[in-house]
């Protein structure tokens, strides 16, 4: 089924974050059983996408901030759609490396509910083993 850019239109609202790995098949819950995130798809053609645990540690000494920061990630770029698939020309990042990437994404889409997931990629948590993420959003406007 092909997903035109006008369906994506709105605000979605996080529901699932989950990395499985390529070698033995383990699910991770990525920002753990209660995430929290809002993407933001506007009819200009921008993603905005912040996503969170949402057990997040409040701030305290250096090393709850760097757990605070393994804990949530923001990106927002342009995006351009293709049949199932996504892509975000980043240009900002709260991860360095994506600024100027394309991010690839695969969708499924049913009106209410779009299944983005990644190619096969590193694990973010463990860059030794390999998977996919996926993310499951319900929509909110």
């Amino acid at each position: 089924m092909n997903i035109a850019a006008s369906d994506l239109i709105g605000t979605w609202i996080l529901q699932s974050a989950v990395f499985r790995f390529e070698d033995d098949g383990e699910s991770v819950e990525f920002y753990g059983a209660r995430p929290t995130g809002v993407a933001t798809f506007t009819k200009e053609g921008r993603l905005i996408a912040i996503l969170s645990s949402g057990d997040r540690p409040a701030t305290g000494d250096d090393a709850s901030k760097a757990r605070l920061f393994d804990a949530a990630m923001a990106y927002s770029g342009k995006f351009e759609v293709s049949g199932e698939t996504f892509i975000t020309i980043v240009d900002v990042a709260t991860i360095p490396e994506w600024l100027g990437s394309r991010q690839l994404r695969y969708m499924q889409f049913d009106g209410e509910v779009l299944t983005l997931r990644t190619p096969l990629l590193p694990s973010p948590r463990s860059a030794d083993r390999r998977g996919h993420g996926t993310l499951t959003w319900r929509r909110e406007t």
